[in-house]
């Protein structure tokens, strides 16, 4: 059985204060050399984490993956994408890819910057081109399934990592790091991954709060 990922964590890219005003955590599983440019480019997987308080108090913690892509014909394509795929390459062209002039325009970028950001072995610039989309559109569009923390449930923000338990051990069986990494894969274009992912995400998610109801969460 595969040993799970380690992630090291390598920025907060949120506010210096995430506790008060929330923080954009982002981890990578590469070996960390001299900067944070140089990063061992094989196997390499991105996470980001981000902390948005609520008004009651509490936080809403979206985790979903850092997925690098690669331009092919003009489509923004999965990285792992070959020719031997089954379907037409534009079937594989990232949700939010036909609308990144408009999400450049309303951060005043030029669309070429960012559709070339998430190309970049940089995880720093990746997780900046993530951040401008789910600004846009919606962090739920990459995370169906945001757990929901009361304040004592968070580490102090000098430690950056959020608290195991409950909620922790169901993360790991989140849609970004575990269901939508089974489910995206060469034999099922995007649309039908995303719709198996969130069948099984809201399965899992539903399992969480109940199990967190019985134990007083």
């Amino acid at each position: 059985m595969a040993k799970p990922e380690k992630y090291k964590f390598i920025a907060n890219l949120g506010d210096a204060d995430p506790l008060e005003s929330g923080g954009y955590f982002i981890y990578s599983t590469g070996v960390h050399r001299e900067t944070v440019h140089d990063w061992s480019p094989k196997d390499v997987r991105h996470r980001a984490e981000l902390l948005a308080p609520l008004v009651d108090g509490s936080y809403l913690v979206y985790i979903f993956d850092l997925e690098r892509f690669k331009l092919v014909e003009g489509y923004l394509v999965p990285i792992r994408y070959d020719k031997s795929w089954p379907h037409p390459v534009e079937r594989y062209d990232e949700w939010f890819h036909k609308e990144l002039s408009k999400v450049a325009a309303s951060m005043g970028q030029d669309p070429r910057d960012l559709e070339k950001a998430f190309t970049s072995k940089d995880p720093i610039e990746l997780a900046r081109a993530y951040e401008d989309v789910a600004n846009y559109h919606g962090w739920e569009n990459f995370d169906t399934g945001p757990v929901q923390l009361k304040r004592s449930e968070v580490k102090n923000p000098s430690q950056v990592r959020l608290q195991e338990g409950v909620s922790g051990i169901f993360r790991s069986f989140r849609r970004s790091n575990f269901l939508f990494s089974v489910f995206r894969c060469p034999c099922f274009p995007y649309n039908i991954n995303l719709n198996l992912s969130w069948i099984l995400n809201f399965f899992f998610n539903f399992s969480r709060n109940f199990f967190c109801q019985l134990g007083g969460f």
